[in-house]
Parts: structure tokens; C-alpha cells; sequence
């Protein structure tokens, strides 16, 4: 629970701690790689956790990965004219039009 109000501050803490523990125990190599990274939604706001256990909150969207310059691209562009899961599969289809590693199919999962 974040008990102050403070979602970065939990982020940044509690979270990726627990992340970090979950991982070590799983044996997920996470932290030895330079290009880790993954994002989480918590309480409305998006985050991008990087190799490093830092969290970074984005600015409305985020992008990562193969293509995400094209996808970033698209979720900009897009942003205050189409539902979300609408820009989110647009920037997929540009990702994998510009870039050889990107494939469909592509599923949404949504949890609440």
C-alpha cells in the first residue's frame, strides 16, 4: 500500500524491491543485461523500470523495446484523438512496419 501518497517514492522503493527479490529468486538474469527494461501501470500512472531498478514515470505514454521510436512516434501523434487500445495497436503495426524484429500477432491483456 502506499501509505503517504507518494506513488514515485513507492515506486522507487517498495516496488522495486520487491521486484528485485522476486526476480533474484527466479533466477531472471534482469539486472545483467544493459537494455532491460519493463513498464508497469500502478494507480493510473505509467512507469519504466530500467536494468538498473530505476523507476521512471512517463509523461502520459512510453515506448520501449524494438521500434519504439516508430511506436512513440504513433502514441505522440495520436494521443488526444484515439481510445487507447486503439493507438496502442496503430503504434505496434508501426513498429513492425519499421522495424525487422516487430511481429503480430498482437494481444491485449487488461486487469483491474
Amino acid at each position: 500500500p502506499i501509505r503517504d501518497g507518494n506513488i514515485d517514492k513507492y515506486v522507487n522503493t517498495v516496488f522495486v524491491d520487491e521486484v528485485r527479490s522476486t526476480f533474484t529468486r527466479g533466477r531472471f538474469p534482469f539486472h545483467r543485461t544493459t537494455t532491460s527494461q519493463f513498464l508497469v501501470g500502478i494507480q493510473g500512472s505509467l512507469f519504466c523500470v530500467e536494468h538498473t531498478y530505476h523507476a521512471l514515470r512517463s509523461e502520459g505514454f512510453e515506448a520501449i523495446g524494438a521500434g519504439s521510436e516508430a511506436a512513440a512516434g504513433v502514441l505522440y501523434t495520436l494521443r488526444k484523438t484515439e481510445e487507447p487500445k486503439r493507438r496502442a495497436l496503430l503504434a505496434l503495426q508501426a513498429a513492425e512496419h519499421l522495424a525487422t524484429t516487430v511481429r503480430g500477432p498482437f494481444h491485449f491483456v487488461s486487469q483491474r
